[in-house]
């Protein structure tokens, strides 16, 4: 169970980096090559996207793990999932706030 949290977690913050790094190629490319940017934008969302599914199985892991008795492991749990709560809304927030820049 440790390992699979800890994939998940690895996993969901290399997603939204991947898609801020799309999108910011997108930004990049969108008045000398408005194709290869549209599919840097695809790239990105799909990115956002994998990150979000991740962010979801990852909540369902953790309240599996908080079945056990040990309180200290569950309040170990909470706490670390409130860190990775914040982190995810910030940086897919950025990410998000860029795709509109983009789209301006």
């Amino acid at each position: 169970m440790h390992n699979e949290l800890l994939y998940f977690i690895m996993q969901i913050f290399e997603e939204l980096d991947g898609a801020k790094h799309y999108i910011q190629r997108a930004i990049e490319e969108k008045q000398t090559n408005p194709s290869r940017a549209k599919v840097f934008v695809e790239m990105s969302n799909s990115e956002l996207t994998h990150a979000g599914n991740l962010y979801k199985m990852l909540d369902e892991d953790m309240k599996k793990a908080e079945t056990t008795d040990d309180q200290t492991y569950i309040t170990f749990l909470r706490d670390m999932q409130k860190e990775i709560s914040k982190r995810y809304m910030k940086e897919s927030a950025e990410v998000k706030y860029m795709h509109e820049n983009f789209n301006k």
